[in-house]
């Protein structure tokens, strides 16, 4: 207890990462639900319903981070993770996050040979989500800056 000239200390505010992320699910419930989570944790976000879209999306603009679903018509995460991967474009090293219902043995190591830095399974919790993609972000502004200087 303080009596006499007690100053209480004000809690640092916690930096929180925001980006440009790009989901790229099939499933309307789904992309909905991400794009008000993403909302709320101050991130802005653009929606492409298969893999050949995500690509495209991606070429078009710039993102931050790409939260991949796996299983999608016309083109899967896995084609398009290394499609992206291998576009040549300055950020196709982004982070890539796969976000799959898919508990099959061996999905975690197609999802690294894809190219994919990590992967959340569904359904997740969101505090979960957010520390991934704040991890993901600042690792990769990070890297980033390790290359300029």
């Amino acid at each position: 207890m303080c009596l006499i000239h007690c100053q209480k200390k004000k809690p640092e505010p916690i930096e929180k990462t925001s980006g440009h992320i790009l989901i790229v699910e099939d499933n309307p419930t789904n992309q909905r639900l991400l794009q008000l989570v993403l909302e709320k944790l101050g991130h802005t976000s653009s929606l492409a319903n298969d893999g050949k879209q995500g690509v495209a999306l991606f070429l078009a603009e710039g993102f931050d981070l790409v939260l991949m679903d796996l299983h999608m018509p016309v083109m899967d995460g896995f084609e398009a993770t290394t499609a992206i991967r291998k576009s040549g474009a300055s950020n196709a090293d982004l982070p890539i996050i796969a976000l799959t219902a898919d508990v099959r043995h061996g999905i975690e190591q197609r999802v690294y040979e894809a190219g994919m830095d990590t992967y959340l399974s569904k359904p997740f919790e969101v505090p979960v989500l957010a520390a991934t993609i704040d991890a993901a972000i600042e690792m990769s502004g990070e890297q980033q800056q390790t290359r300029t200087a």
